[in-house]
């Protein structure tokens, strides 16, 4: 009988062949789930990095803001508790900038100077604030010309003063009543009525920033110096002739020269109050603050982007992260495929055709198509990453919106700020047509101040949030109300008359003069409101706003509780907007 040939089993095969394949998919699956973990781990810690880099900003922007603020006051009310305060505010923005320089991701970023070219804008900045507020606080530096009457025109003053005395108190003596008594008299009297009109002048020009009242003040000083200059030749003609004794000649001679000189440093005055040095502070502040703040922002803005461009980075990682995994998943499908191929010829069609269909929906899937069905176990960590992509992608979205808001909203009362209305405004103005009338009010709140001082700032916020509520629900949904600072509003009427601009108003004064109840106390207070409209009263943005505030600050000194701009409020000085206005009421 012939030998009977041992041949291994075709299930043993397909059994062996199997495990190892089962083995493979696992470890793959395994080595798959590691490498995404440890992906979205190493993703998870870079958002958290940003995340506390961005922080740290948005500290130092505050704080620039808060800066801001001390810059206006210290302009305002010269007080040397605002270099304090000052020094305190930059102690605490370089803190910040220290922190953020030891950051995970100031560490990994070794290449970005950016914050370290920030350090140096704030410790420049520092440096022309100081100066800025140490001119402000000495007069003589603030105002060149004041320093110069007061060390070259002064001294001459006292010397022709000092002549005149010496020689009518000579000719007294010697010819009481004489022709050079006479004009020595009117000398000092036209001497001392220039002076008062060069006094008139200095304090006009430290009070007002127009020249056309200053024109006629210096035309009437040259009309007394010619005066004087024609009664000085006079004396000179009697002491020619020698009608005046040897005091009252020697007296002239210094009342010649010390005229002239006067005269001459006059003429060196007025030359320097005309141009654009008349003040030292405004000088270093648009040329040398203002600049440093700019570059500053500048900076912040650098690194946010940077920030962003890393979380971008981070997104990218995890997308890529995704392709790799299904790029895993295809490849073991194109493993479980050539399986199926090369077990072609050992299984039933029964076998093989349901595996193909498999196959075929895979395809459909890879392709877009659609797909039958599919198993869903293969999708569940794909499903994962794409949904970790999707959130924080949104992360991403909500935070750019809340920066967006914070830059175009007040931290308090969450209304418009200034940036916004002023965008707003620029707005309406350039899509207007010659039929439209725009109208922006500048509000102003009474006795806040005092309030403020005796019951805290906690009531005075409380006060804000409830003057901003009250407004709005009188406007209508196109109106804008924005708080510029301090307690002042303004509120934007686009496609509004001046008659329905004057009727809000009222409502608002009358609004707020309703008593207010905050901790149990009973609060009156007012507002002085200044109601300017487009292309009435002024043809830009920036004239509209001035206005605005000019007939504000009207309102305010006259105890109206609002006023419509006028040619003759332009003798009212108005404060920069989103400034606080002196109160009379305070």
């Amino acid at each position: 009988m012939p030998h009977k040939m041992q041949r291994s089993s075709i299930r043993k095969r397909y059994l062996v062949f199997s495990l190892l394949i089962v083995s493979s998919l696992l470890i793959s699956v395994i080595i798959s789930q590691v490498y995404v973990s440890d992906k979205s781990q190493q993703s998870k810690y870079n958002l958290q990095v940003h995340e506390q880099a961005l922080q740290l900003i948005y500290k130092i922007q505050k704080d620039l803001t808060h800066s801001q603020n001390i810059v206006t006051e210290h302009l305002l009310l010269a007080s040397p508790l605002s270099i304090r305060r000052w020094k305190t505010n930059i102690e605490k923005m370089n803190f910040s900038i220290q922190q953020l320089r030891q950051t995970p991701w100031a560490r990994i970023n070794t290449k970005n100077t950016d914050i370290i070219q920030l350090q140096t804008s704030v410790n420049s900045l520092n440096d022309h604030t100081l100066n800025l507020f140490n001119i402000r606080l000495d007069t003589n530096k603030q105002y060149p010309a004041l320093y110069f009457s007061k060390s070259k025109m002064l001294p001459h003053h006292y010397k022709f003063q000092f002549a005149i005395k010496r020689a009518i108190k000579s000719m007294d003596e010697t010819e009481p009543g004489s022709t050079a008594e006479r004009n020595l008299t009117e000398l000092q009297s036209l001497w001392s009525e220039m002076i008062n009109l060069y006094r008139s002048y200095s304090i006009h020009r430290l009070t007002s920033v127009s020249n056309k009242p200053m024109s006629s003040n210096i035309h009437n000083i040259t009309l007394y110096n010619r005066k004087i200059r024609k009664r000085i030749n006079i004396l000179k003609q009697l002491d020619n002739n020698n009608s005046l004794g040897p005091i009252a000649s020697a007296s002239v001679k210094q009342m010649s020269y010390s005229a002239a000189r006067w005269f001459r440093y006059f003429k060196i005055v007025t030359a320097i109050n005309r141009g654009p040095q008349w003040r030292t502070d405004r000088i270093i502040r648009s040329r040398d603050v203002q600049p440093a703040y700019a570059k500053i922002n500048q900076c912040l803005t650098l690194l946010v982007e940077q920030i962003d461009l890393g979380t971008s980075h981070s997104l990218s990682s995890i997308t890529k992260t995704m392709n790799d995994v299904i790029v895993a998943l295809w490849s073991l499908s194109l493993i479980g495929v050539s399986f199926i191929f090369f077990s072609y010829f050992y299984f039933d069609t029964r076998i093989l055709k349901p595996v193909d269909r498999i196959a075929e929906a895979l395809q459909a899937e890879a392709n877009g198509g659609a797909v039958k069905s599919i198993p869903h176990a293969e999708l569940h960590e794909a499903y994962n990453l794409i949904n970790a992509f999707s959130t924080m992608k949104d992360h991403v979205k909500e935070k750019h919106s809340k920066l967006e808001h914070q830059a175009l909203h007040d931290s308090l009362t969450k209304l418009p700020n200034r940036f916004m209305l002023e965008q707003s405004l620029q707005h309406y103005i350039n899509t207007s047509t010659e039929a439209t009338t725009i109208t922006l009010m500048v509000l102003d709140l009474d006795h806040f101040k005092h309030i403020n001082d005796t019951l805290g700032h906690r009531t005075g916020d409380q006060i804000l949030l409830e003057v901003g509520q009250r407004i709005k629900c009188l406007l209508r949904e196109t109106d804008i109300i924005a708080r510029l600072g301090g307690d002042e509003f303004a509120i934007l009427l686009p496609e509004s008359s001046l008659s329905d601009a004057t009727l809000v108003a009222q409502k608002i004064s009358q609004e707020i003069s309703t008593p207010f109840s905050i901790d149990g106390h009973t609060l009156n207070i007012g507002c002085s409101i200044g109601v300017a409209v487009f292309p009435l009263h002024a043809d830009s943005s920036d004239e509209l706003m001035n206005v605005a505030d000019m007939a504000m600050y009207y309102a305010k000194k006259t105890n109206l509780s609002y006023s419509v701009y006028s040619q003759s409020q332009t003798l009212f000085k108005a404060s920069p907007i989103g400034t606080k206005s002196p109160d009379p009421n305070q």
